[in-house]
């Protein structure tokens, strides 16, 4: 058996610098990476293990950290970064501390690396978007580098587009940890810089960038002056306040309609797919209620949330392609002085665009965002952005209330659906409004960041986080739906009769499932369901989506179960209640539309704000208020609507 010894690496740096990109290549892993500080919000972990030709395995534990720009921490994430730096280095055992460094921004480099070497020792610097620097005249003067920071500091050079210098670095970490493992070095602990006072630490600050003034433009000399050409040329349009405003909103525009005009083929197919399995079960399986449960429950819940699959795909997909082109830093930039107006500020549109994807990562992203009450203010506003949770609940109900139609050649759905997702936008800077009149005025704070480079995203990476986004969508769902499905079964197709507590059970379909548990518990729900157009059963598939909003979907599709081989979408539009009226009219489809636009129902997410707020008070205050807010203008659009005559 091979003797193993475990060892750290630390890896840190200043935001935006790559670190999650080499701890990923590194470990195996598959963290999310986006060209814009504030992703990595907490300590990633992962194992490297280098097998030597003598038998003995080095295996080392490998923690990414959120990025810093010093040990006098702002942020959250800075504050947690720190934190583990502190402990990590008290522990016994090697420690390796790896600085990712991004040459194109010397100043920033050569200051932080100073800062970090007066309190703790760096043992390798790794100097990422190597190739970038070199396109902008970028040199590396190693004498330079030798005379400010000593000969026994190592170094290397990173290509993160082709990882061609990954086995330098993995070589690199294991000699550093084969000499330690032989010569304990114990770093010095960080407990100085919780002692220092303001006046210390600024006059430390004030002769550290003395220093890094000169030698960063010594070991990082430039062909051409820093200065020459401040701003990229693409980026006096992308931050213009109107033609990037235009391209932003375009942007969006093109998201929306491939959502819906590219994937009707895909959804169609897998549409047929289900009731085709659906219909096999039923004829191959003797009848009773295990085929039942099988053919009516698990598959057609299933059926209801795979639907949406590659819609959620594009979505992500997307979304990947903004963050690795750099674009969405471009658009924090450019929403900053609008977000202001609201109380918040521009690192508050990183947590609100992530919102697209799912509020639970997006809340956990405001830890970049210095100022407390913003962060507040934005932590509450998250769930009102249309999350791809709610993106089967709105193409289900917009695929009943509008036609399958082209108006300039758009697809009217499309249209819909980016209005759905502009007013879930409106309405969360509208409540940020709200609350920053609500909650006391704070320190002002300013907007201060760098912004990535411009590049064409690499299509491994692209389809890499669509592929793991859709993953963890779908096995987080299908787990929920499955359950749910099963349950919503049960309580279908059982009632109290069954247990001789109330009436025989009735041979009429219709009649057993009003006489069920499900149906008892959906008409104690109905009064507060009819003033916004549903009825019992959409009763039930509103209380079922408090697991998770896609669960309508599948719930729908369970309470409303369409004949074999006709699509779901065509068979909802048909049905009518008893007094002949259409169960999903326009009127009642426009008022789930902005029932869901609004509520709160997510438990993760509420889980999410009690853990960041470290109280229940706000997340108590956000669901009732949400929900409140949900149903009282669910009411108004649904009068509104009957008036006009569109519940009929």
């Amino acid at each position: 058996m091979s003797e193993v010894s475990v060892a750290r690496i630390l890896i840190t740096g200043t935001p935006n610098s790559g670190k999650t990109t080499i701890f990923n290549r590194l470990t195996g892993l598959h963290q999310h990476t986006a060209n814009f500080p504030g992703v990595t919000t907490s300590v990633s972990r992962g194992r490297i293990r280098w097998q030597k030709s003598s038998g003995h395995c080095l295996e080392a534990e490998c923690l990414d950290l959120p990025g810093i720009y010093s040990l006098y921490p702002d942020t959250p994430d800075e504050r947690e970064a720190v934190q583990c730096l502190r402990h990590a280095l008290s522990l016994p055992g090697p420690q390796c501390v790896v600085f990712v460094a991004d040459p194109t921004t010397p100043h920033r480099t050569v200051h932080l690396l100073l800062h970090l070497q007066e309190y703790i020792h760096i043992d390798l610097v790794v100097f990422n978007f190597w190739d970038v620097a070199e396109k902008e005249g970028i040199s590396f003067n190693e004498k330079a580098f030798v005379r400010l920071f000593g000969p026994h500091l190592r170094y290397c050079f990173h290509n993160p587009r082709n990882h061609v210098h990954l086995r330098t670095i993995r070589n690199a970490l294991a000699s550093i940890l084969e000499a330690k493992s032989h010569e304990p070095f114990r770093h010095p602990l960080l407990q100085a810089t919780l002692q220092e006072s303001p006046d210390t630490r600024i006059a430390r600050s004030t002769a550290l960038y003395r220093r890094v003034r000169d030698a960063a433009n010594e070991i990082f000399p430039q062909k051409t002056s820093p200065f020459s050409s401040p701003i990229n040329p693409k980026d006096k349009v992308f931050l213009h306040p109107f033609w990037g405003t235009l391209i932003f909103f375009g942007f969006l525009f093109l998201i929306f309609q491939a959502i819906f005009s590219w994937t009707n083929w895909p959804m169609r197919g897998i549409e047929w797919l289900f009731s085709r399995l659906s219909a096999a079960l039923h004829t191959v399986l003797p009848p009773g209620p295990l085929t039942h449960l099988l053919a009516d429950g698990v598959v057609q819940g299933l059926s209801g949330i795979l639907v949406f699959v590659p819609q959620i795909a594009f979505l992500l997909f997307f979304l990947a392609l903004m963050e690795e082109s750099g674009y969405m830093a471009r658009a924090v930039a450019l929403m900053d002085r609008l977000m202001r107006r609201f109380g918040l500020s521009g690192r508050s549109v990183v947590p609100l665009l992530g919102g697209a994807a799912c509020a639970v990562p997006s809340i956990l992203a405001t830890r970049s965002i210095p100022n407390p009450r913003q962060r507040l203010i934005t932590i509450l506003v998250i769930p009102l952005m249309s999350c791809s949770a709610r993106l089967p609940v709105y193409t289900l109900l917009l695929g009943l209330l509008l036609p399958d139609s082209k108006v300039v050649g758009l697809d009217v759905r499309g249209l819909a659906l980016m209005i759905m997702y502009l007013l879930g936008f409106c309405l969360a800077v509208g409540a940020a409004w709200l609350f920053s009149r609500m909650i006391p005025q704070g320190g002002k704070d300013y907007l201060i960041m760098s912004l990535p480079h411009l590049q064409r995203p690499l299509p491994l990476v692209v389809l890499s986080k669509t592929w793991v986004g859709l993953k963890a969508f779908v096995l987080g769902a299908g787990r929920i739906i499955l359950f749910l499905s099963v349950i919503l079964w049960v309580m279908m197709h059982f009632g109290p009769g069954d247990l001789g507590i109330g009436p025989k059970p009735s041979a009429d379909p219709a009649q057993r499932l009003k006489e069920s548990w499900a149906g008892y518990a959906g008409r104690l729900l109905e009064p507060a369901i009819r003033p916004i157009g549903g009825d019992w059963r959409i009763g039930i598939a509103l209380v079922s989506s408090f697991a998770a909003r896609e669960v309508f979907a599948g719930t729908v599709a369970t309470l409303f179960p369409p004949p074999p081989g006709q699509p779901l979408r065509s068979h909802l539009s048909s049905l009518q209640s008893a007094d002949g009226r259409r169960i999903f009219s326009p009127a009642t489809c426009l008022a789930l539309l902005v029932f869901y636009a609004i509520a709160l129902q997510c438990l993760s997410t509420v889980a999410t704000v009690h853990q960041e707020t470290r109280s229940w008070r706000w997340p108590l205050i956000q669901f009732v208020i949400f929900m409140m807010s949900a149903w009282l203008a669910a009411a108004g659009i649904y009068r509104m609507a009957d008036f006009w005559g569109l519940s009929v």
